[in-house]
């Protein structure tokens, strides 16, 4: 009842900027309202909706509504487990949403096919989060493949997926014809010392080390170090990813390497709980 009752004062509201809700149950007549607060005229540039909307539910009027949305700037559909087919064919011909994060939230194929086909057409979206979104290798080569024809998507994090050096791959070789997307985030994945060979100098082809943002193994940094050596193979941006547990020795050589490089222009460094 109490939802009930915020959600009727919610119909009255003409200048909310901003609102989150986290693990209330939403009906469609909920949804209905949250769709009326992205017409014209209305305010709302942040959204937030957590473990929120449950299977059953039809995003179909919030998908229009956001399709012709002029005001919201951030969406977040943490844990959605709804159809979001209708909504990916709306962001397509949405101009203004900024930033979209889909942490934990259902992605099978259809939906992956219908976010592929509204990033191929999207012209505002500049950041995608899709966290703990079950993405496999197929989901991410679409991905892939619908960035060679986005031209301001700037960030896509695909941290913590079931993904694999095919994902990444695939990301080397679509960000050859993408000059716009900067940064592209993979969490942790298995691969042979050979495939983790072919991945490096891929990258290192590709001009990729500071466009992928990956977790490095030792038998990456053997083949970066020697690339930073010789100017004509050193990558221009470099991306050094969650270094904490790679052995210090071979991360100090490859420091020692970036000290007499003259052609990384651009270093990006995280480091979590690393002791010197």
């Amino acid at each position: 009842q109490n939802i009930s009752s915020l959600f009727s004062a919610l119909t009255q509201c003409s200048a909310l900027a901003e609102l989150s809700f986290s693990q209330d149950s939403l009906t469609e007549s909920h949804v209905t309202i949250l769709a009326a607060l992205l017409g014209e005229g209305k305010l709302l540039k942040k959204l937030s909706l957590s473990l929120c909307l449950g299977e059953n539910i039809e995003l179909a009027p919030f998908a229009k509504a956001l399709e012709h949305s002029k005001s919201l700037q951030v969406l977040k559909l943490h844990l959605c487990q709804a159809n979001m087919v209708t909504l990916f064919h709306a962001l397509a011909g949405n101009a203004t949403l900024r930033h979209l994060d889909l942490d934990s939230s259902t992605m099978c194929g259809t939906h992956a096919t219908a976010l592929a086909n509204a990033l191929r057409r999207n012209k505002g979206l500049r950041s995608l989060a899709m966290e703990h979104c079950s993405v496999n290798d197929e989901i991410a080569r679409k991905l892939a493949e619908a960035i060679t024809e986005n031209g301001t998507l700037e960030t896509l994090n695909l941290k913590e997926n079931a993904i694999s050096a095919l994902s990444i791959t695939a990301f080397c070789t679509a960000l050859k014809k993408n000059k716009t997307l900067k940064r592209v985030s993979f969490g942790m994945f298995h691969a042979s010392d050979a495939d983790r060979n072919d991945l490096a100098q891929l990258l290192n082809q590709s001009d990729c080390y500071g466009r992928i943002a990956m977790p490095w193994a030792d038998s990456d940094l053997p083949h970066l170090t020697a690339a930073l050596a010789v100017p004509s193979q050193s990558p221009s941006k470099l991306s050094l990813y969650e270094i904490a547990d790679l052995p210090k020795e071979l991360v100090c050589l490859l420091f020692d390497a970036l000290a007499s490089n003259t052609a990384v222009k651009a270093l990006t460094v995280e480091v979590r709980g690393y002791e010197a």
